[in-house]
């Protein structure tokens, strides 16, 4: 899950998340907080966040918080809002 995602602040977004194999877990590091949530097989979780309006470019880390296997150290992902 490499990568990056642009978006504006002030926007309610609502993450749609889901393991096709093994539980996973999503880690938003977002600043002075963070949110975790678990993520099993083949069930939908929804995650609402709003990315508190910023004067400048603000960068947000995800990354996978429970050890999946192979490849685990590479699930992470950068939200860029604006």
């Amino acid at each position: 899950m490499t990568g990056k995602l642009i978006l504006k602040s002030g926007v309610e977004y609502v993450f749609k998340m889901m393991s096709q194999d093994v539980i996973h877990g999503a880690s938003f590091n977002l600043g002075d907080k963070s949110i975790m949530v678990r993520t099993p097989p083949q069930k939908l979780v929804d995650l609402p966040i709003t990315f508190d309006d910023t004067p400048e470019t603000m960068k947000f880390f995800i990354y996978c918080t429970y050890y999946c296997g192979a490849g685990h150290e590479s699930m992470f992902s950068q939200i860029i809002v604006e």
